[in-house]
This record gives C-alpha cells, sequence and structure tokens, in this order.
C-alpha cells in the first residue's frame, strides 16, 4: 500500500515533468545559440566581401568618372553594412542574453576611434545625407574598450542616419571630462516623444514618434546593454531646434 502510493505520487510526476521540460528548454537555448552564431559568420563573411569588392570597384578610374556608377556602387555598400549592422545586433542581443558580451580594455588614441567612426558612418549614408564630426578634446590615448564604444556609436549614428532620412544631418561631438568620454550624437529627424525613450530601449522596442523609419528594434537594446557593461550612461533627449540626441558617457582611464 506504501510503496503503491509513492509511486503514484502526482507531486513527483509533476516535478519529473518540469525537469524534463527544463532540460530540453536548456536545449533548445543551447542550440538558438549556436544557429545564431553560425548564420552570424557565415552570413558576415560574404557581406564582407561584397563590401570590399564594392570598395575596390570604386577607386577604379572608370566608375570614378561615371556618377551612376559611382551611386549605385555607394548604395551597394550602404545596403551591405545596414545589412552587415544588423547581423551583428542579433548576434549581439543573444550574447546579451547570455551575458556572453564580454570587455576587453586596451589603450588606444581618440584619432584612431574617430577614423573607423567616420568610416563606417561614411557607407551608411543615402545620398543628400550629411554626417560629421567635432573634437572638443584633444588628441590622447586612454584605456578602455575601444571596440564596445565603437559598436556604441554605430548604432546611434546608424539610428541617427535613418531617423533623419535623406536630407538628414547627422554630428557627432566628443568630449573629455576627467576620465569620461562624452560622446553626443544630434540628428535633425522627428526627434523622440518623452513617452517613447523607455520603450525604445526595450528589445524590439518601437516609439510611435519613429514613423516608418526602418529597424527592429534591436539596436538601443544592444547599446543600453553594452553601456552598463562599461559602467557608462546612455540617455536620449529631444532637440530645442527639432530632432534627437543621443549622449553616451562612459569612464576611461
Amino acid at each position: 500500500m506504501g510503496e503503491g502510493s509513492k509511486n503514484n505520487d502526482p507531486g513527483r510526476e509533476k516535478r519529473g515533468d518540469e525537469s524534463v521540460l527544463l532540460e530540453r528548454a536548456i536545449e533548445l537555448s543551447g542550440l538558438k545559440s549556436r544557429l545564431i552564431t553560425v548564420l552570424s559568420h557565415d552570413l558576415r563573411t560574404p557581406l564582407t566581401g561584397i563590401l570590399t569588392s564594392a570598395e575596390i570597384m570604386s577607386l577604379n578610374p572608370r566608375f570614378e568618372g561615371d556618377p551612376a556608377l559611382m551611386k549605385y556602387t555607394k548604395r551597394i555598400m550602404q545596403s551591405v553594412k545596414s545589412l552587415d549592422l544588423m547581423v551583428k545586433n542579433v548576434s549581439a542581443v543573444d550574447k546579451a542574453t547570455r551575458s556572453g558580451i564580454k570587455r576587453h580594455d586596451q589603450k588606444f588614441y581618440l584619432s584612431d576611434l574617430i577614423e573607423e567612426i567616420n568610416e563606417s558612418a561614411g557607407m551608411l549614408l543615402p545620398e543628400g545625407a550629411s554626417f560629421r564630426t567635432i573634437l572638443l578634446t584633444q588628441e590622447r590615448a586612454v584605456t578602455g574598450d575601444k571596440s564596445l564604444i565603437s559598436d556604441v556609436l554605430e548604432i546611434l549614428i546608424d539610428n541617427g542616419i535613418r531617423f533623419s532620412g535623406e536630407k538628414g544631418e547627422v554630428e557627432l561631438r566628443l568630449e573629455m571630462h576627467e576620465h569620461e568620454l562624452k560622446f553626443t550624437v544630434s540628428d535633425n529627424g522627428s526627434g523622440v516623444a518623452g513617452e517613447d525613450t523607455e520603450e525604445l530601449f526595450r528589445l524590439f522596442g518601437k516609439g510611435k514618434s519613429t514613423g516608418h523609419a526602418q529597424g527592429a528594434g534591436l539596436g538601443l537594446y544592444v547599446a543600453s546593454h553594452i553601456t552598463g557593461l562599461l559602467g557608462g550612461e546612455l540617455k536620449l533627449v529631444q532637440n530645442e531646434d527639432g530632432g534627437c540626441s543621443a549622449i553616451f558617457s562612459v569612464p576611461v582611464l
């Protein structure tokens, strides 16, 4: 009688089912992560090849003398860069949910960081849009995670370009106060409504004021996660004269 009641214990069966489901969930989560890693690598490899080929084509004197060819080559580079950033963000979201993003501090020069940012922004710019950088600090070497800082800036600049349209004007200002870098990415787009601010930092978050701008709602989520990892701060503010500014501050040594 006692043995029979143990074997037919509903609570024990339930705990067994929950254990099986938990193991299955962990297995599926691991499979999802491996799939995203493989796809991200396999997609970015040909994208890099296309981008490199387009860059080489743009240097050909025959292309330089033909505005139409240069226009379409530029469009190829812009589209590839946007797709590459999207793939990169998908991978980063997966890593963020698994605490898989790690920081690696190193010594770097601010001019090298700005040069990389200018090159990346140039590929994202549609015809008619503009981007400029303003350095409000002297050239110097600092210690921090240059790669992650660059990732955040790339996301913020991409957002500014997309939300300000074909005639958009995007500006990056860099200041340094003691041991803190402060980046301000401003655009002349439609701006961001106050109630949208928190929503935009959520995964797949899209505010009402973003209109029909393209985007999966991943960028600011990733940027916010990386900012926290760096011990920094990221916020969006509405500009008085229209548009939006993303203010990204990060401590360095």
